[in-house]
């Protein structure tokens, strides 16, 4: 699944935003994988991420996603999904509002 949108900065830069995810992930998976693509608005050039914050993997080698949703979220996979979403959001727009 993709979602666009639009980031602007507190000091002004302004970005087009792509998140990809997978809503068919099988829940015997351990790790939920996103990724990012910021591209700024007035140069069009894609912002360089560092790995670990372009493709945000949620979830523990110990633990499927599965055995996750019945622990933490009642057997609700979407409230797991939006809990991750949000997760990844807050890390990857706190990186770019740090200007790096």
């Amino acid at each position: 699944m993709e979602k666009k949108t639009t980031y602007n900065t507190r000091d002004g830069r302004a970005y087009d935003v792509s998140i990809n995810w997978n809503p068919d992930i099988k829940l015997s998976e351990h790790i939920f994988p996103i990724k990012f693509q910021f591209v700024d608005k007035v140069s069009g050039k894609a912002l360089k991420l560092p790995r670990e914050i372009e493709t945000y993997a949620v979830g523990t080698p110990e633990d499927t996603l599965g055995q996750r949703v019945d622990m933490h979220y009642a057997g609700n996979k979407d409230s797991m999904f939006v809990d991750f979403l949000e997760s990844a959001i807050r890390r990857v727009t706190d990186y770019v509002e740090r200007g790096r």
